[in-house]
């Protein structure tokens, strides 16, 4: 719900699903990325297509252990349904 997330997806939030770092792979490409403070005061690190800009996913900036992969973007979103909310 902050600020950032708002203003990448274009609503009040971000839509994403936490997966385990180690069910996590990623198929092709290199994503860029770029460092942030979170409201909680934790780096993140967000990444995202370099080539279109699109978010891909969310993680912790040192010892990762889970991503936030961006589904509104996912060709699959309209048959995913939302099982909680974090503030």
């Amino acid at each position: 719900h902050c600020t950032d997330c708002q203003i990448l997806s274009g609503g009040p939030f971000r839509w994403g699903t936490l997966i385990p770092k180690e069910a996590f792979t990623l198929l092709r490409g290199n994503p860029k990325a770029y460092r942030k403070i979170a409201a909680s005061g934790s780096p993140r690190l967000l990444s995202f297509c370099g080539t279109c800009g699109t978010p891909l996913y969310g993680t912790q900036a040192e010892n990762a252990t889970t991503y936030s992969l961006r589904l509104s973007s996912a060709r699959q979103a309209g048959t995913l349904r939302p099982k909680m909310q974090t503030l």
